[in-house]
């Protein structure tokens, strides 16, 4: 699988998950590139095997196959050239990072905030153009800001590691809208944060960022509580506390 076609994320510490982004390193990524989710930010970078590519090229070429994705051009090694920013604007490009946005010390792209405010800028617009629901809000006064990818609890934001924030995502997720089935299988938990089968390898962890989350929502009232059946935890159901 090309890598264009894996979606990256930053992750961004205390301030919650990470926003996703579609990534080009190579020219065999730029080459493969088929159209994706249009409100998905496609990050080029700009470094390593592109470093010889124009970045305006590189925005026409992608506009001219029908990539409709918000384009940040992302090359934190050098600064960039006022026309070849400009170029690369007029050229369809939405966003350039350069040396000045990221700083001398900031080299790596998954701890890069500049980048990753960046991302969640584009991905609310582009939703918004689209009309994309970027916010869904569920009983308790619980709301999921899909693009920022974070949780609200009565308006007050919800600060998750990314751990947790899989977890309580994935009980939304399977659970469906507010007139489903409340209650959501643990192992259905599993597969959302680990994308796998392996249950019996998670379980323990997974029951320990409940608890670890658990301690967080009930500050607002509410928690994730375990179903049993035979002693066994079988699911989890989001309740008063």
């Amino acid at each position: 699988m090309s890598e264009a076609r894996k979606v990256d994320a930053v992750p961004t510490g205390t301030e919650g998950a990470p926003a996703p982004f579609l990534s080009c390193k190579t020219a065999e990524d730029l080459r493969t590139l088929e159209p994706q989710d249009p409100t998905i930010p496609l990050v080029i970078y700009g470094d390593g095997e592109l470093q010889g590519e124009k970045s305006g090229e590189l925005a026409a070429r992608m506009r001219a196959r029908g990539i409709k994705n918000p384009l940040v051009y992302y090359v934190p090694s050098r600064t960039v050239k006022p026309n070849e920013r400009v170029q690369f604007l007029d050229a369809g490009g939405d966003v350039l990072v350069d040396a000045r946005d990221v700083g001398p010390k900031t080299k790596d792209p998954n701890q890069d905030v500049v980048l990753q405010i960046q991302v969640r800028s584009l991905l609310q617009s582009a939703r918004e153009r689209a009309g994309v629901e970027h916010t869904k809000t569920y009983e308790f006064g619980i709301t999921h800001n899909l693009c920022t990818a974070s949780f609200l609890a009565n308006g007050q934001r919800l600060m998750l590691t990314p751990y947790e924030y899989k977890v309580l995502e994935g009980y939304f997720s399977e659970r469906g809208d507010t007139s489903a089935e409340t209650r959501v299988p643990i192992e259905a938990l599993s597969r959302h944060v680990y994308e796998d089968e392996l249950y019996d390898r998670h379980k323990e962890a997974l029951r320990s960022a409940i608890m670890t989350l658990n301690k967080k929502l009930k500050a607002h009232g509410v928690r994730l509580r375990g179903m049993g059946v035979h002693g066994q935890p079988a699911g989890y159901e989001l309740v008063k506390t």
